[in-house]
Parts: structure tokens; C-alpha cells; sequence
């Protein structure tokens, strides 16, 4: 059985990042922990038009 992601937001108002529109930028992620131990950390990056659910049955496998 695949793992289920869990969706995780980063968003520190301590560091007071902000758009260029003067916004909150708040960066959202899907976190996919194995059901063993890990054997490392991999990032993902969307773009070209995608959204972070392009990456889901590429995490899924990895």
C-alpha cells in the first residue's frame, strides 16, 4: 500500500516574507514519510505550469 502525504505549511511569520504585492507568501508542501526508517531526503520542485500534485505518484514510488 502506498503512503498518504500529509500536507505541511511552512509559513513563519518571524521572518516576515512577503510578495512583491505586499501579500503573505506561504509556501505549502506535501510530506510523504516512509513506513520504515528513512533512507534519506528528497525535494521536488514544480514549475512550467504544474502544481505540487504533479509529483504525487513520483513520491509515491520513491
Amino acid at each position: 500500500m502506498a503512503p498518504t502525504p500529509r500536507q505541511v505549511r511552512f509559513a513563519d511569520p518571524a521572518y516576515g516574507t512577503r510578495n512583491q504585492a505586499g501579500a503573505p507568501l506561504e509556501v505549502v508542501a506535501d510530506r510523504w514519510d516512509p513506513d520504515g526508517a528513512p533512507a534519506g531526503t528528497v525535494l521536488l520542485l514544480h514549475g512550467g505550469g504544474q502544481a505540487r500534485g504533479s509529483w504525487t505518484r513520483s513520491a509515491a514510488a520513491l
